[in-house]
């Protein structure tokens, strides 16, 4: 076996059990829960990335708390803990997405910083959620 097809099958097997997480995340019914283990997930997955770039993981799980957070139907007002241990974890999520944009060539770090953006995006909605006095 050559070293470019060990690498590949690597790689795969690192991303394995980032999909069943997210899987697992998605087949959650508690909508505060499934937050929460999509936060975890998305945090996680930075971790990953710094082995095999996955935007795309990072990307899904921060859109998936955010979408279970809304779909709760909850006032981040007036139940702000699943919606304050999000944006907490977003905020970590943004930190080590710094971290790893100075890590990452020059070609893949726009995509890094753009990553970090929408995540950055989605923690000031959240906060704007819970200091609203709408909703």
């Amino acid at each position: 076996m050559t070293t470019p097809h060990l690498l590949l099958i690597l790689l795969l097997a690192a991303a394995l059990p980032a999909a069943a997480d997210l899987a697992a995340a998605r087949a959650e019914p508690n909508l505060e829960k499934r937050a929460d283990l999509a936060s975890d997930n998305g945090y996680e997955a930075v971790e990953r990335a710094r082995t095999a770039y996955v935007g795309a993981e990072i990307r899904d799980s921060v859109d998936l708390c955010y979408k279970s957070l809304d779909d709760s139907g909850k006032s981040a007002r007036r139940s702000p803990k699943h919606f304050k241990r999000a944006e907490a974890k977003f905020d970590a999520t943004a930190r080590k997405l710094d971290a790893l944009a100075q890590e990452v060539s020059l070609d893949d770090r726009q995509e890094v910083v753009d990553l970090k953006k929408h995540v950055v995006d989605l923690q000031d909605k959240i906060v704007e959620e819970i200091m609203s006095k709408q909703h």
